[in-house]
């Protein structure tokens, strides 16, 4: 054969060839193989899938359309928020606390409302260091400051008062630190007390004028 002959042969092989694999790549929408969704929509929502033939349950058949890719979405269960076992309370606001006691005992002072110190004092202060010594020391004190402003509560703990009787331990104490100012000079003084959180409201503790006697 001639080369030019040749040359010719190969050409048309060539082509034919070629039209035979166009026609095999040549096929319908129906007849193409369902593509295989990639891993991360194989759990899709109805709200994230803009897709029409996504249906919401995998039960459902979606109907005939032209489209070659179908895409069926799974219901995915919301999940329960799990605070753990139980009904858990909120815990108070203790600066609020402290700042509505802080507000009422100022007051008493501006008014000179005795009665109402010694109500709000607690049960075991006049126990343990007398009743008319604190009496005594509550009204002399009366009136002695105003303006008082909280600054810094703690959370409660276990607060001990050391007494001439003993010492007293008072569970659910409240640290509190502020300022407040003097009546008769106007200087402001920081202060620090511990309230005790009770059933009947905060109640607050001094000494009663007795100074604390040393730790052993």
């Amino acid at each position: 054969m001639q080369p030019r002959q040749l040359i010719a042969a190969l050409a048309g092989a060539l082509v034919a060839a070629l039209i035979g694999y166009a026609a095999a790549r040549t096929v319908t929408a129906d007849s193409s193989p369902q593509a295989s969704p990639s891993s991360s929509s194989l759990i899709l929502t109805p709200a994230t899938v803009a897709d029409p033939t996504a249906y919401p349950s995998s039960a459902e058949t979606p109907p005939a359309s032209g489209h070659s890719r179908v895409v069926t979405a799974v219901e995915v269960p919301e999940l329960a928020l799990d605070n753990g076992p139980g009904d858990v309370e909120p815990q108070p606001d203790y600066f609020a606390l402290a700042e509505s006691f802080a507000a009422d005992f100022g007051a008493a002072h501006e008014s000179r409302d005795l009665g109402h110190l010694l109500d709000t004092l607690h049960p075991r202060i006049p126990s343990a260091f007398g009743g008319e010594r604190c009496e005594a020391y509550v009204s002399q004190t009366l009136g002695s400051i105003s303006d008082m402003v909280v600054l810094i509560v703690d959370r409660p703990t276990t607060f001990e008062l050391l007494s001439p009787s003993g010492d007293l331990v008072f569970d659910n104490a409240l640290p509190v630190y502020g300022e407040w100012a003097i009546t008769s000079t106007g200087e402001r003084m920081t202060f620090a007390f511990h309230l005790v959180l009770t059933d009947e409201g905060p109640r607050w503790l001094t000494t009663c004028g007795i100074p604390e006697p040393a730790a052993a």
